[in-house]
């Protein structure tokens, strides 16, 4: 796995059309530099492509935003496209993994594959955070963003994560006609947290942000989120494709909920025949599957990263709240 950061727009050098040499991207490109890990920045010309989509634009200013915001992302997945062999997770940058998200991810990716190996995209967050794509569908979904305005798409300067969605789930000729029977799959646990209040798009900063491992259906649309009531006892939907009887693929699903369940992560636990019950884990338990966490945002007063204490965690109420999810 590699992670590829990009700075949509970065300071140019004095110049002001993007030609000169940014020496603020280069110098956090080098204090992050390191094997895995790559800052990305746009060409010339995307950078004045952007700027020009914002301004042929007409209406009010929060319009010309949101698709200045949607190109971005498209020249994001043009240039990201060729570092991505097999997939690429589309993340927002004020996100944090939930504590032992990264087990239960592992989980999901397998689990909905063997229930839909062909799925077009798999759904863990909301907003435009937490979209597992194939590779090959980046540049389609890439070359929409750029051009969404078909004669079938009357909303073609949607937020970005509405376009994004609205491809996904083959709703204009464009995406049906690549996707086919192709559909999202979403589990049933959110295993990021939104830690950031401001919005491109105009939303409020005090909206209501769900907390980890909450069911995976608020801010979501119909096709994308995790439906309860179809299947109450899984936790990946849909879940009409599951292998049943003494077949390989169950088996499979035997030996991965064992290994999500017993692989010392913590907060996973058996709660069904296809169900694995996820939540953060407890004290002891974050001491292991908190690794990471020891190096985001420490609470006042909290023990140093490195200390043998519970891994630090970002401030904020809700993430704090450890009261039982279903």
């Amino acid at each position: 796995m590699c992670i590829a950061v990009y700075d949509a727009r970065p300071r140019d050098g004095g110049g002001g059309d993007g030609e000169e040499v940014d020496d603020s991207f280069v110098a956090r490109a080098e204090r992050w530099r390191r094997p895995g890990l790559f800052l990305v920045r746009p060409s010339v010309a995307q950078v004045r492509a952007a700027a020009a989509a914002e301004a042929v634009v007409s209406g009010a200013a929060q319009v010309q935003r949101t698709r200045r915001q949607t190109v971005d992302v498209a020249h994001m997945l043009v240039q990201l496209a060729p570092l991505a062999r097999e997939q690429l997770v589309l993340l927002e940058d004020d996100w944090l993994l939930c504590e032992g998200g990264w087990a239960a991810l592992q989980y999901f990716i397998a689990k909905a594959t063997a229930y839909q190996r062909d799925w077009a995209a798999l759904r863990f967050s909301y907003g435009l955070n937490g979209i597992l794509l194939r590779a090959a569908d980046v540049p389609p979904l890439a070359q929409f963003l750029l051009h969404p305005a078909d004669a079938d798409n009357p909303l073609p300067d949607a937020p970005v994560d509405h376009l994004v969605y609205r491809w996904l789930r083959g709703k204009y000729a464009r995406s049906h006609a690549y996707f086919g029977a192709r559909r999202i799959v979403a589990f049933r646990h959110a295993l990021f947290w939104h830690i950031g209040g401001k919005s491109a798009v105009g939303n409020a900063a005090n909206r209501h942000q769900p907390r980890c491992y909450t069911t995976n259906e608020e801010w979501l649309f119909e096709q994308e989120r995790f439906h309860e009531d179809e299947c109450p006892d899984d936790d990946v939907w849909p879940c009409h494709g599951r292998p049943d009887g003494n077949t390989t693929a169950r088996a499979e699903l035997r030996r991965l909920t064992a290994i999500a369940v017993n692989g010392g992560a913590g907060g996973a636990a058996r709660c069904g025949d296809w169900r694995v019950c996820w939540r953060r884990p407890g004290v002891a338990e974050g001491a292991v599957a908190g690794r990471c966490a020891r190096r985001l945002l420490c609470e006042e007063g909290a023990a140093a990263p490195h200390a043998a204490a519970r891994p630090c965690t970002a401030i904020g109420p809700k993430y704090r709240d450890d009261r039982p999810v279903s």
